[in-house]
């Protein structure tokens, strides 16, 4: 390189570029937590629920001092739990399943969802529909919303790799032709709940390396709620992506125009 010197060598070249590669790579890239699309999903003080989570845990803050959570079971409860356990009133917890979890902290409402959102500058209410069909408007500031988890494989795609469809997690994990020495483990790999992360690391890493396995610490090991939901229902023009402006019925077109070239 030249560009440091004053007076530089002719022979010699501005810049070089150097490539580092590994002989082994273990990604440990973890999950990205899915949306729910619904009417207005796009106001202020709508979040994904590990956002809220975040805010709680790690900062310790919260965006609203009344909160309410759209969920499908596991995940969305566990955002509740810890908002509850930071003295941060829950509206409501607003769960797709039948069969969701009551909690004696927080009003769950179990095979409802949320259609829609009021607000000038910001969230002020949801508007539900519940499980018997009626409609009810809950008050609240924020609203976490947690439809499940995609597994982040943007780094397996290097060098040419390409991800695979898994019915069974309704996502892509990681396909065969992974870049040179290259290993998955944990949530990346779909291994989300925390025990199953920490497992699949330490073996992962284990045999990648020719060590033994570091002893497992104990961690929760809940089942992880694989079944999708992406919609909720009477959504036309629910924001899918608000950057490109994409909503649910962009989607529905696309899809289609193009089901006849398959």
């Amino acid at each position: 390189m030249s560009d440091h010197i004053p007076t530089p060598d002719a022979n010699k070249p501005r810049q070089i570029l150097w490539r580092f590669y590994a002989q082994q790579t273990l990604l440990c890239a973890s999950a990205t937590e899915r949306p729910i699309a619904f009417d207005n999903k796009d106001r202020p003080g709508i979040m994904l629920a590990s956002a809220l989570r975040t805010y709680v845990n790690r900062y310790p803050a919260t965006p609203a001092q009344r909160v309410a959570i759209f969920t499908k079971k596991a995940d969305g409860h566990r955002t509740a739990s810890d908002l509850r356990a930071s003295g941060v009133p829950i509206a409501a917890v607003i769960d797709t399943c039948a069969d969701a979890p009551l909690s004696p902290d927080y009003q769950v409402l179990r095979g409802a969802q949320v259609v829609d959102s009021k607000g000038r500058l910001g969230l002020t209410f949801i508007d539900m529909k519940l499980a018997d069909g009626s409609t009810r408007t809950v008050e609240c500031a924020a609203l976490g919303v947690s439809g499940g988890w995609n597994p982040n494989v943007h780094l397996t795609c290097h060098q040419r790799g390409r991800p695979t469809w898994d019915d069974s997690h309704a996502a892509f994990l990681p396909g065969h032709g992974l870049p040179l020495g290259m290993a998955v483990a944990g949530a990346a790999q779909s291994a989300f709940s925390t025990h199953a992360a920490l497992s699949s690391g330490a073996h992962t890493g284990a045999q990648m390396f020719g060590i033994k396995a570091a002893e497992i610490p104990h961690a929760e090991d809940a089942p992880i709620e694989k079944t999708p939901f992406w919609v909720a229902a009477g959504a036309s023009r629910a924001k899918l992506d608000q950057q490109n402006d994409v909503t649910v019925k962009d989607l529905k077109l696309s899809h289609q125009e193009m089901v006849p070239f398959r």
